[in-house]
């Protein structure tokens, strides 16, 4: 937040987008940049991630979930080849189990 808002430029940028609100200024637009930072949110204690690194983790981790999820259609093929058993009158496709 080094760098102060040029709220023409915003406005203008929103107006282009076809966007629905209206930028102006804020409480927070009135703060120094120092306060506007302290407000993001995040500040690393030690030993923890910096706000990057988090980031990154987390990039990481929605894309292994992501690849995982495009084999979903592979283990649904594989899920339909079991036969359907009755257990107590219940269809399943676990096996059956008694429950006392």
């Amino acid at each position: 937040m080094s760098e102060k808002l040029d709220l023409s430029a915003l406005q203008k940028s929103v107006k282009d987008a076809g966007a629905g609100w209206q930028a102006g200024p804020t409480s927070m637009t009135a703060l120094p940049a120092e306060e506007q930072v302290r407000r993001l949110g995040y500040i690393p204690g030690p030993g923890e991630p910096s706000l990057a690194e988090r980031e990154q983790a987390a990039t990481a981790n929605y894309a292994a979930l992501k690849a995982g999820m495009m084999s979903l259609p592979r283990l649904l093929m594989q899920v339909s080849t079991i036969s359907s058993r009755k257990c107590s009158g219940v269809s399943s496709i676990l096996s059956c189990k008694r429950f006392p």
